[in-house]
């Protein structure tokens, strides 16, 4: 029987190298598009065929696409100084591969990764839904809703769903590790006095909600958060983390000013260099809401996704592993 054929855009990155290695699990055929410069540690072990072509051409998308039935588009922008930026990464190449896509019969399913940024914030206790209406308050999220605006209005005719996790972790993660280093030297960071929310989901599950997306028609053109059923703050989890990592820790508060000062000295920092800056007004504004939480209800009922890893086992996985690699 001839493998089925799917298509990883962003494959070398975090999740797209735990989503190459679950497609080849699963016995496909997986093609990764990758640009020529990019690191391919994940996943140059594995049997798969890296096409250094990036996702400008949409003509030689076309032809990588042909026979494919599967495309997970994870890659894009993250961080970037200017709003274009964001909108030529997000906006830009998502469009490259859909009108690379149009016209091919093969197809069953196009995965666009989008955010939890995309929707909006929460409240504490109560998390957004994917009927929550948008209010993204940084260019990241603003070019995330744009992206999913622009595939809804003009991608009716193509088979096409979008995700939208939360906070990500686990092995190979380099953000939420951050947290895990700031924990192991005995301090728990918190924002702010009150509580703050969040959601997680662990990279494992959100392959499977991702795999489910694609394989389900119940699917088709819609819109899905996949994440944990767990609301948590940060104070437990740093907890969590202290005790897997055998530490007695402190609690910092960082109050919400100070934050902002910070942000605001990085942003002028950097004024002068062409990366972007890891803390900036916008990050302030993010880290200082309330509740970053969302939903998993509507992939639990339409397309039976079950979150399977909780965040205390997560933990002890993720910090294995970085205590293995020595990364912490």
């Amino acid at each position: 029987m001839e493998k089925i054929i799917s298509i990883v855009t962003g494959s070398n990155g975090f999740i797209g190298s735990h989503l190459v290695q679950f497609l080849l699990n699963k016995g496909h055929r997986v093609k990764c598009i990758v640009r020529p410069t990019s690191n391919l540690k994940w996943i140059e072990h594995l049997d798969v065929e890296c096409i250094p072509s990036g996702l400008l051409e949409v003509e030689t998308l076309s032809k990588v696409f042909q026979n494919a039935r599967y495309i997970f588009h994870l890659a894009g922008s993250i961080k970037a100084k200017k709003y274009e930026d964001f909108v030529a990464g997000n906006v830009g190449l998502t469009e490259n591969v859909l009108q690379a896509a149009r016209g091919n019969s093969s197809i069953r399913k196009i995965i666009i990764t989008s955010s939890l940024a995309a929707s909006a914030p929460a409240l504490i206790n109560i998390p957004v839904t994917e009927e929550t209406r948008s209010n993204t308050i940084s260019k990241y999220g603003k070019s995330k809703k744009e992206m999913e605006d622009v595939v809804y209005s003009k991608y009716k005719d193509l088979p096409y769903t979008i995700i939208r996790p939360p906070v990500v972790y686990g092995p190979r993660d380099t953000e939420v590790l951050l947290f895990f280093k700031t924990v192991k030297k005995g301090i728990i960071p918190t924002i702010g006095i009150g509580e703050k929310q969040v959601s997680l989901v662990y990279i494992d599950d959100l392959i499977e909600g991702m795999y489910l997306a694609a394989i389900k028609e119940e699917a088709l053109q819609q819109t899905y958060f996949i994440v944990s059923d767990q609301l948590l703050n940060w104070l437990e989890l740093g907890h969590k983390a202290a005790k897997i990592l055998g530490k007695k820790t402190i609690r910092l508060i960082i109050p919400h000013f100070l934050v902002y000062i910070i942000a605001g000295l990085a942003e002028l920092g950097s004024f002068f260099q062409t990366k972007a800056p890891t803390m900036n007004l916008e990050k302030a504004k993010e880290i200082t809401q309330v509740a970053w939480t969302c939903s998993e209800a509507k992939a639990r009922k339409e397309l039976g996704f079950i979150p399977k890893v909780g965040y205390k086992e997560g933990f002890a996985t993720t910090l294995k592993w970085y205590q293995n690699e020595g990364w912490i």
